[in-house]
């Protein structure tokens, strides 16, 4: 903030002091064509009589605000209002009868105007107005800009930086609010500051207290308990039950359970429950379930499943001693999404009609999305008569499904000029880690034809 010899910060407060006036503090230099001079200005408010926190520079100078601060010392909350006063002449300072209404003025000559006609509570020098009329007299007044008009509470600082703007601090230092100007500083900031793609644990945000009203923060290692919980507290259906886990041979299975899987070393050999209910598991602990003679139908080839902590899946009840475990997933994950990529400058050299590996991901067990995008380029001499790209579990062999394939009459591409296209699709269960490849291949001849791209599976 710059105040030239015609522009002061005046402050104010609404009412009177309660029982002591508010401090405040300032750093100014003072800046001519040679020199930089710190100025060491300091004062109080005085109720509702103006005082200038910052004045006005001598001539030929210009005052630098780097930052200020106003202390709610007093025993009562109060509204204070900032202003910048202008008396430049022919533009801030205004003769009565040109007076704007609606406008702030500070009394600077009373003349023969009478001030108290026009909105003024004294004919003073000093008094801030808001004009009512345009005024009559030899009377001149300066034009207030109004900067602030905050309550501060007992112990608040309102404060301002010529880096941040203005804020408002709570006895302990922490931010309360920030005001336009500096909440669009805070933005560019954060706007403008390096992006991290992996946050760790002990990383913070920033959030708004909705009960106490303040600022505080929370470390991603909260956010992913809290999440984690979220989801699991909703994957439990109205109709269904948490099983209890417990070291008896048998558990039994009834919708009034309501517990977790939680021994660590316990081993379920078989279920009873109600026929035609589906049953909600998630474990706390660790332990086995384990394939019992025809008690249980262990889904997908397995013999048993091993669980962890995290762990979700349903049990399906056949009848009341039947039972099979579907939707198995190791840990609970948040949009967990897995990728890789091959830039162009790294593509993959292409065999005339034969299929190749552009590049692959390993999927563990769960269910997955899977989409791809393949990019082909010529060196400028190659006729290509077909190309085409799909996902596939097999290594370097061209999909039925998840691909696309096109047909033309031959033609040579511009040298090193990428065409091609999204593959499709694939959506696929697993019930072991599983390798995924993206998968290329082209008929043609002569020249050179190359391939790369990316592929992405997502979780659900």
């Amino acid at each position: 903030m710059f105040l030239d010899s015609n522009r002061k910060l005046t402050a104010v407060l609404t009412t009177a002091k309660t029982t002591l006036n508010l401090s405040v503090t300032l750093d100014v230099v003072d800046l001519t064509t040679t020199t930089t001079t710190a100025v060491p200005l300091g004062t109080y408010t005085n109720g509702t009589t103006p005082v200038d926190i910052v004045p006005a520079p001598a001539a030929s100078t210009i005052r630098k605000v780097n930052g200020l601060s106003i202390y709610g010392r007093d025993t009562a909350s109060k509204i204070i209002r900032i202003y910048v006063v202008d008396a430049t002449v022919t533009t801030g300072l205004i003769t009565a009868g040109a007076f704007v209404v609606g406008n702030d003025y500070q009394i600077v000559s009373v003349g023969t105007t009478d001030f108290t006609l026009i909105g003024a509570s004294a004919n003073t020098v000093g008094v801030i107005f808001t004009a009512t009329g345009v005024g009559t007299g030899t009377g001149t007044a300066a034009t207030c800009y109004q900067i602030q008009d905050v309550t501060l509470q007992i112990d608040d600082v309102l404060g301002y930086t010529d880096t941040s703007g203005w804020y408002i601090t709570d006895s302990l230092g922490n931010l309360k609010s920030v005001q336009a100007a500096s909440a669009t500083s805070i933005a560019s900031a954060i706007h403008g500051a390096t992006n991290k793609t992996t946050p760790v644990d002990a990383d913070e945000w920033v959030i708004w207290d909705s009960i106490t009203g303040l600022l505080n923060h929370v470390t991603w290692a909260n956010i992913k308990a809290t999440l984690l919980g979220v989801i699991a507290g909703k994957a439990v259906q109205a109709d269904q039950a948490v099983i209890a886990w417990t070291r008896a041979a048998t558990t039994t299975l009834d919708t009034s359970l309501n517990g977790t899987l939680s021994d660590t070393s316990a081993t379920i050999t078989a279920f009873n429950g109600v026929s035609g209910v589906t049953y909600h598991v998630r474990v706390l602990g660790a332990g086995s379930i384990t394939h019992h003679a025809t008690d249980l139908i262990i889904t997908q080839g397995l013999a048993s499943i091993t669980t962890a902590a995290g762990d979700t899946f349903d049990v399906e009840m056949i009848t009341a001693t039947t039972c099979r475990i579907k939707n198995y997933v190791a840990a609970i994950k948040l949009s967990e999404i897995i990728s890789s990529e091959i830039p162009a400058g790294s593509a993959v050299t292409l065999t005339t009609a034969t299929s190749a590996n552009i590049t692959s991901i390993t999927v563990s067990k769960g269910r997955w999305k899977i989409t791809a995008e393949v990019s082909f380029i010529g060196d400028g001499s190659t006729s290509v008569t077909q190309y085409g790209s799909g996902i596939s579990t097999t290594t370097a062999t061209y999909p039925s499904k998840a691909r696309f394939r096109e047909m033309a009459p031959a033609f040579i591409p511009t040298s090193g000029v990428g065409f091609g296209g999204p593959t499709g699709d694939l959506y696929i269960e697993v019930a072991v880690d599983t390798p995924v490849y993206l998968v290329a291949q082209g008929t043609f001849t002569a020249g050179g034809f190359q391939a790369f791209g990316n592929i992405y599976a997502t979780r659900y």
